[in-house]
Formats: structure tokens, C-alpha cells, sequence
């Protein structure tokens, strides 16, 4: 890590001690669907754990972080949009993927967002938001078509505290919102949501609070929620076979409107805490 990066981590962690906020996030007690919650990473270890966490790609990232200390992650992720149109996003990310993502029917992450920056054009609105803290996984697929590890209909579940560039609400205030997304294409490049719920509670920076997503197949509906809130979502008889490429992340993303006249820009920074999954997902 860069110096001027390492003597930023520390003051933030120096404020937090202040602060006397730098413990591991309490556990929230969810509704348990088939295993109760244990704890998939508590980042005890001084390195990102090869065996638990694979690393997802990073596009045109300016700035990305991505460091252990004091059991706690640290990730930051700045990034500019296009400046050749005033139409379309680009997409952009710094993310983990679970080691055992086909066993992971549950997951819960604490997180405290340190820093969030996000920068829209007038002529490109709407485009431009930032989620600063994200949870998903892949559960199921509608597909029959499908063979291999095409990821045509794989359904993923998301929930995120999201922050977008023409906000209305106050300076540093997150929403938070949970989406299930059906792939598109083989990839999953591409992806369209129907069923969401976009305002399941409310986040501010430097605040401590809870992501979590639970799969319940039996009701054929998700759990999802932020601290001790919890909403469902129901989607019926879509169900027809297991995720053909199934994952399961804990990200940072952000969606970054093309701007002529000006770049368009996100910058986040958040300290993850604890995550949790159901008990057979757990690598020792």
C-alpha cells in the first residue's frame, strides 16, 4: 500500500479509537431460515484469506484499496466517467467473492461507511450513484436451457446503502435497497431486476449498521434487511434448478453517468466489519 494511503488508514483507525467505536459490529439477531448465522470472516488474520475471498475485477478504477488491519477491512474505490457523450453509465466495482459461494443460502456484513463522494451531470441525470457498502448471491436459475456455467437466468438477491448523485436528502445520508436480478446472458454482464424494494431503511456516514440477505426456497421468497428491520420478497414459482455459476460478494460499487462538460465522479471509502453466512458455507 502507498505511504500517503497506509497514513490515512491509520488516522482513520486512531479516530475510531477515539471514538472508541473500533470493536468487531454486534451481531444482529435475523430470522433464521434452516442454519443460524456463524461468523465466515471476522479478519483476524493480517491478510485477506486466500482460502475464504477471491478477487473480483476492477475496471477503470483511479484509486483502489483493499487492506486488513486491526479486524477490520478496509476498501476504497474512486473512479471518473466518460467524457466522449452525455448518454449511459459505466459500471465499476471493488469486490470479494466467497470462496464457497455454492453453499451460501444467508449472508450478513457489518459495515461503517468513513467516506463518500458523488458527482452527477446536469445532462446526463439520473445515471450517477454510488453504494458504498453491498452484499449479494446467486440462488437459483429459471432457465432449463441453460447448461454448463451459462449464467442465463441465474437469479442473484442484492442489498446495498446507495447514495445517489441528485439526492435530495441530506449530505452523507444512504439509502438502503435490496433488488433480486435475473442474468441476461451467459455472463451475467447484463441483468434486469422486477422485483426490489428500494427504500428499506436509511444510513449515514461514519454510522454503524447491518446488510443481510437470507434465501428462503421453502416460500419461495427472500429476507432482507438493515439492522433488525427485515422486508420479503416473493418470487413465486420462478425456481427451476440451482445457480449455474452461483457467487456470493461483499462489494463496493458505483454507476458513473458519461458527462462532456464535466467528469462525473464517485470516491468511497468503508471499513467492513464482521460477515457471516449460513454454517455450511464456513471455511475454517
Amino acid at each position: 500500500m502507498e505511504d500517503s494511503m497506509r497514513i490515512k488508514v491509520l488516522l482513520i483507525i486512531f479516530v475510531c479509537l477515539i471514538l472508541g467505536t473500533l470493536t468487531p459490529l454486534s451481531v444482529v439477531n435475523a430470522q433464521s431460515q434452516d442454519e443460524d448465522f456463524r461468523i465466515y470472516e471476522n479478519w483476524k488474520s493480517s491478510k485477506i484469506r486466500a482460502d475464504r475471498w477471491s478477487l473480483g475485477r476492477n475496471s477503470d478504477s483511479l484509486e483502489v484499496m483493499r487492506v486488513v488491519s486491526l479486524n477490520h477491512l478496509f476498501m476504497k474505490y474512486r473512479a471518473q466517467g466518460l467524457r466522449t457523450t452525455n448518454s449511459g453509465p459505466v459500471l465499476d466495482s471493488n469486490r470479494l467473492f466467497i470462496k464457497n459461494a455454492s453453499k451460501v443460502t444467508k449472508i450478513e456484513a457489518d459495515f461503517r461507511v468513513l467516506n463518500l463522494k458523488v458527482v452527477g451531470c446536469p445532462s446526463n441525470s439520473g445515471v450517477t450513484r454510488v453504494s458504498p457498502a453491498m452484499i449479494d448471491l446467486s440462488a437459483f436459475n429459471d432457465n432449463p436451457s441453460s447448461v454448463g456455467t451459462d449464467m442465463t437466468g441465474d437469479h442473484f438477491i442484492r442489498v446495498a446503502v446507495t447514495r445517489e448523485a441528485d439526492s435530495t436528502d441530506p449530505p452523507g445520508v444512504l439509502t438502503a435497497q435490496a433488488f433480486l436480478y435475473r442474468c441476461l446472458d451467459s455472463t451475467c454482464g447484463n441483468a434486469t431486476s422486477t422485483i426490489f424494494n428500494t427504500n428499506i431503511g436509511k444510513a449515514k456516514v461514519w454510522e454503524l449498521f447491518t446488510l443481510r440477505a437470507i434465501w428462503d426456497p421453502a416460500n419461495n421468497r427472500f429476507l432482507v434487511g438493515m439492522d433488525d428491520d427485515e422486508f420479503f420478497l416473493n418470487y413465486g414459482d420462478l425456481n427451476k434448478g440451482p445457480a449455474r455459476n452461483p457467487f456470493s460478494t461483499v462489494r463496493m460499487q458505483m454507476t458513473l453517468g458519461s458527462c462532456v462538460e464535466s467528469p462525473t465522479e464517485g470516491d468511497m471509502e468503508t471499513m467492513v466489519g464482521i460477515v457471516r453466512t449460513n454454517a455450511s458455507a464456513i471455511i475454517p
